[in-house]
């Protein structure tokens, strides 16, 4: 028996018996492509969101239109033109402040309403009054 026919993998044989190494070939680099294609595009739009301030990223990254985007070997465009089209349809999803219970962005940690003196600083009197609402 021959030892290199045994150490060959298996690859379909055309109707002529030859091996199609070269077309098995050819679909995995097709495929490798397309995965690596998705990836660079995947990158960019994390990249994009994070920086034009998307609140949760992953949710905003599915509400993308990703049909006038573009990747190859120089990179990827038309990323940011899908972001600024979604900020604009669901600026909700965007902005750097934290969010309130009111759904109201508020960032100083302040009670709104009203300013709260510091119990720490106030006399005993100031504090009583302070809690039975006199001031």
């Amino acid at each position: 028996m021959d030892e290199t026919k045994e150490m060959q993998p298996d690859l379909p044989q055309t109707d002529a018996g030859e091996k199609t190494a070269e077309s098995v070939l050819e679909t995995l680099r097709a495929e490798h492509e397309k995965e690596l294609r998705q990836v660079r595009i995947d990158g960019e739009v994390r990249y994009v969101l994070a920086r034009m301030g998307a609140r949760n990223p992953a949710l905003a990254a599915k509400a993308l239109d990703l049909s006038g985007v573009e990747a190859d070997e120089n990179g990827v465009s038309g990323v940011e033109d899908s972001v600024k089209r979604l900020m604009t349809s669901d600026p909700y999803l965007f902005g750097f402040g934290q969010m309130t219970p009111s759904g109201r962005e508020g960032s100083s940690g302040a009670v709104h309403g009203g300013s709260r003196r510091d119990p720490d600083t106030l006399s005993d009197r100031d504090y009583y009054d302070m809690i039975l609402k006199r001031c």
